[in-house]
This record gives C-alpha cells, structure tokens and sequence, in this order.
C-alpha cells in the first residue's frame, strides 16, 4: 500500500484543515497531521463529481472517535468516516470542483505539487461562500415512515 504524506499535498491539507474548522471537528484532529496522516489511494470511479480521498493514521483512532457524518453543503456532499484501524474516509461527492482533486492524482504519479496564490485564492473562494443545504432525511420506524429536511446525518 502506498502511503503519501500530507505534506506533499499541500492543497488537500489546507483544503481538509479548512473543512474540519467548518464543521468544527478540530477536536478529532488534535494531532499533527503532517505526521500522524498519510494518504493511502483515492477513489478511481470516474465519476467527474467525485474527489474521494482515502487516508490511515499511524496511530489507532480511539473508539469514541469512529464516526460517519454526511455534510450537505452548497458545494456537494462531505462524508468523513472514522473507522477502526486508523483508517479515514472523506468521500467529497456532487461537485465537478474540489481544489484538490487534480493534486491527489499527481501526486500518485510522483509529481510534486505547492500551494500557490491561485491555489490559496481558489481555497479562499470555495469556502468563502459555503453553506450546509438540507438534506430529506427519511426515518423509518416499524409502523410509519417519516421525512424531514435537516443539515446533517451522523451514524
């Protein structure tokens, strides 16, 4: 397996620092993520909405920590999902304009990337105007069946 430190992603650092700031997860990455985080592959299902990057910790997550969060945005779906054996998820769907998709594929071409002014600028404006965007949640009990809008879904 592969294994591709944050570092030489430098636009999906600032872009995954960014995100845990937005949905106030900064608790969950208390740690250096430079170190303790490396990229292990990316999703390769073609789909042009799709920019899913998977990563794995050196360190164990503790089990408090083992999440799946759906953020619905103005800007495409966010799942983050937190799994035993250091292993981490972030599955961005629904939009054609994640900064860093273009990066992660370069780099596991050994291409070197940098974070520059247009990159920095192109960050500033995906999140400037980020929002969460209802979702229809749907629940399901033994004898009815429920939908209401709401931001977020954690299991």
């Amino acid at each position: 397996m592969k294994k591709i430190s944050l570092s030489k992603t430098p636009i999906f650092l600032e872009f995954l620092k960014r995100f845990i700031k937005y949905k106030n997860y900064e608790d969950l990455f208390e740690f250096d993520m430079e170190k303790e985080l490396f990229i292990t592959g990316y999703c390769k299902c073609g789909q042009k909405d799709c920019a899913t990057v998977y990563l794995k910790r050196i360190k164990e997550w503790e089990e408090k920590d083992h999440i799946v969060n759906l953020a619905s945005t103005t800007k495409g779906l966010v799942l983050l999902h937190i799994e035993e054996n250091g292993l981490m998820e972030f599955e961005a769907l629904e939009y054609t304009k994640y900064p860093y998709k273009n990066e992660i594929k370069k780099v596991f071409k050994w291409k070197k990337s940098t974070l520059t002014p247009k990159d920095k600028e192109i960050l500033d404006n995906y999140f400037r105007d980020l929002a969460p965007e209802k979702l229809n949640c749907i629940t399901i009990d033994d004898d009815k069946v429920t939908s209401t809008k709401c931001d977020c879904i954690s299991i």
